[in-house]
């Protein structure tokens, strides 16, 4: 592992060369993802707008911490906190959300509404607490870009959110999709609560899903 120096910022508004940025680095970030595959019915065209989509929406409702070294952004932490959720309102859903869901194909709309959206609910509910998503912080957004991962720019992302959670008495919740991405979250001190498997939008593929809970 080698070090550099970066610095970690929480910005309220990103010019469009940075939301370009971020983008860029989630896309590259998330390329073989389970989840972002499901999502977009495997078309990678829609990587972008729904990506686009998720950080435009944290920045209105949301926090976004970005991890920057001489001007370039490395990585980027996004939240939600207590009581505010995703494309919950119509005013984060306008942001994008509702022009990339309109190009999906009719099947993975259907997945969205009658299996993703039920089914994780019921899930994170029955792993953390119905009321968890009302008491917590939760992670929608964390990618650092492949060629700087592994030098501790996820950690110092977290430990700002964190901060941000102990200063609003809440706990933290991230949901994870691989053992690999576990045990990253675990040495944040995040503890697993359960895990299942959902079927993907995409033919032949699952979509695994953990729940994981920090109290700060």
């Amino acid at each position: 592992m080698s070090f550099f120096n970066f610095q970690i910022v929480s910005p309220t508004f990103l010019t469009s060369i940075q939301l370009d940025e971020i983008v860029a680095i989630a896309i590259r970030a998330y390329d073989t993802n389970p989840t972002i595959r499901a999502m977009t019915g495997g078309n990678k065209a829609l990587y972008d707008p729904f990506l686009r989509a998720v950080t435009r929406a944290l920045l209105l409702e949301g926090k976004v911490w970005l991890a920057a070294s001489d001007g370039r952004i490395l990585g980027v932490l996004g939240g939600f906190g207590p009581g505010t959720f995703l494309w919950a309102t119509e005013e984060q859903r306008a942001l994008g959300f509702n022009n990339a869901y309109a190009r999906l194909t009719e099947e993975t709309k259907y997945w969205w509404q009658n299996i993703y959206g039920p089914q994780i609910k019921e899930f994170m509910d029955n792993a953390l607490g119905a009321t968890a998503n009302l008491d917590g912080w939760m992670t929608p957004l964390l990618a650092v870009d492949p060629p700087y991962q592994r030098r501790g720019i996820a950690t110092a992302m977290f430990k700002e959110m964190t901060q941000q959670a102990i200063q609003d008495k809440a706990i933290m919740i991230v949901g994870a999709d691989s053992d690999l991405n576990v045990g990253i979250y675990e040495s944040f001190g995040f503890e697993l609560k359960g895990r299942t498997v959902l079927p993907s939008s995409v033919k032949g593929e699952s979509q695994p899903l953990f729940a994981l809970k920090k109290i700060p």
